[in-house]
């Protein structure tokens, strides 16, 4: 039986899982972004749409 692949999450949650984990405190910037495969530049791209999703 063939196990079923995840599946790949966007560059958005990626940089929303990036943005929780710096705002958690985790406060090495290139080993969050490389871990999560995402640019400083999509971190400001997905800002907003993570902090409206923080405030609700």
């Amino acid at each position: 039986m063939l196990a079923c692949p995840l599946p790949t999450l966007s560059r958005r949650h990626r940089a929303w899982i990036a943005l929780y984990s710096l705002d958690a405190g985790h406060q090495n910037l290139a080993e969050v972004l490389r871990q999560n495969n995402v640019t400083e530049h999509d971190l400001w791209q997905y800002f907003d749409s993570w902090f409206n999703l923080r405030r609700a």
